[in-house]
């Protein structure tokens, strides 16, 4: 995270080697299992350059691999991995895209894909991802807000796919992990609907039981009630 304490990481190099034309297979394996989990979609990297052409140094890090490695004593903080109401006019991306709610029927829906690479990691390690449902949270209150969400712990081999725009942060591993780091491949995606698939925008699975909604996804939840009551 730009600004934040030196942490452990891939060199450039092996992430650029991550997102070639010649990726090594265990990159083949994640590609070809994300096309049969959402063969009703077109799924590409984020193109960040047509993202951040205007971005200044302040804003959020849009690369599309990213590796973090956090150990005990770190530090994060609350953030979005990207969010297309706030993406830089004129861009490439808002000159064809222009100013949506991530998760708008249509246009392309931005989702990030944790991979937990830790051949063990035991409960008490820590280092855990939290989602905060920021529509709950009121920083006006005197008494911080009433926000809520959800965390989801770090296990080998463990896959998070979430919508870019949802509020998280990541715990740093506790002392009982040692200097052990908690290492975690992030990619950030694309998803597109392939025409005439007739889907829906989504990414929860009818096979994992009914989606519980928060933040903007909730907010789009919402929206599409809506207009399907106004047509009653």
């Amino acid at each position: 995270m730009k600004g934040g304490a030196p942490t452990w990481g891939l060199r450039p190099h092996v992430l650029k080697e991550l997102m070639s034309d010649t990726p090594p297979p265990a990159m083949m394996q994640v590609q070809a299992r994300l096309c049969a989990l959402y063969p009703e979609y077109h799924i590409a990297f984020l193109p960040s350059q047509a993202i951040q052409l205007n971005y200044n140094d302040d804003n959020a890090d849009c690369s599309a691999v990213l590796c973090n490695a956090a150990v005990a004593g770190d530090s994060y903080t609350w953030h979005v991995d990207a969010d297309p109401t706030t993406f830089p006019s004129p861009s490439p991306w808002t000159d064809a895209f222009g100013d949506y709610f991530n998760g708008e029927p249509g246009l392309p829906l931005l989702v990030s894909l944790i991979i937990y690479l830790d051949n063990e990691w035991k409960r008490d390690w820590g280092g855990e991802i939290m989602f905060l449902d920021n529509q709950a949270d009121d920083d006006s209150n005197s008494s911080g807000g009433g926000g809520n969400g959800v965390f989801v712990r770090p296990s080998p081999g463990r896959a998070v796919i979430m919508h870019q725009d949802v509020v998280h942060r990541v715990l740093p591993p506790s002392t009982a992990a040692g200097r052990r780091p908690r290492v975690s491949l992030v990619l950030k995606l694309v998803f597109i609907e392939k025409e005439g698939s007739g889907s829906g925008i989504s990414i929860s699975r009818r096979e994992w039981g009914p989606a519980v909604a928060f933040g903007s996804a909730a907010r789009v939840k919402a929206v599409l009630r809506s207009l399907r009551d106004g047509e009653r």
